[in-house]
């Protein structure tokens, strides 16, 4: 928060990477025009609140593809390695 802003700079996204759902989608969906909606509607709100520099910018969306069979996760795989 505050703190830590003092010691690191603003970080800023150039591009987002979005994977594709294994369920289809709905005829006409476009998860891209959805999430800049649902961004540019959260982010307009901050755009006269935030100073110059921190200004939000657009970011260019894509969406990946949903990788080959032998590369997905199944329910039978070795669970994942966790801390604690």
């Amino acid at each position: 928060g505050a703190l830590l802003s003092h010691i690191l700079e603003p970080l800023y996204l150039s591009t987002i990477t979005i994977g594709q759902s294994p369920d289809a989608a709905p005829e006409g969906f476009c998860i891209e025009d959805n999430v800049v909606k649902v961004l540019g509607a959260r982010l307009s709100c901050l755009s006269g609140k935030v100073p110059d520099p921190l200004k939000p910018s657009k970011p260019l969306f894509f969406e990946a593809p949903i990788p080959p069979k032998e590369f997905q996760q199944t329910s039978g795989d070795i669970p994942p390695l966790t801390c604690g």
